[in-house]
């Protein structure tokens, strides 16, 4: 599986208001297409300075193929209470 078809099965997974805003926008094959220029710059990179394939490859997709999931908002019972304002 290419890097682009690997970053769009995980990120409609992890993150389907980002993906679909970037239907949206009509840039998803963009974002798509430069996750997968920036992690095998990555991977050559780091291949370069000695660090053995599949380590690098782990992290180049690591850090732009597979993102973490989308935060959920929080309810309002999470969140920080406000400091009372004093005159």
């Amino acid at each position: 599986m290419e890097p682009k078809e690997m970053a769009l099965e995980s990120w409609s997974l992890s993150r389907p208001k980002m993906v679909k805003a970037l239907k949206k926008a009509g840039m998803l094959e963009e974002a798509l297409q430069m996750a997968e220029d920036l992690a095998g710059d990555l991977i050559s990179d780091l291949v370069s300075r000695g660090i053995p394939f599949e380590l690098a490859r782990e992290r180049g997709l690591g850090r732009f193929i597979y993102l973490p999931q989308e935060p959920e908002p929080l309810s309002p019972d999470q969140m920080p209470l406000m400091p009372q304002q004093t005159a």
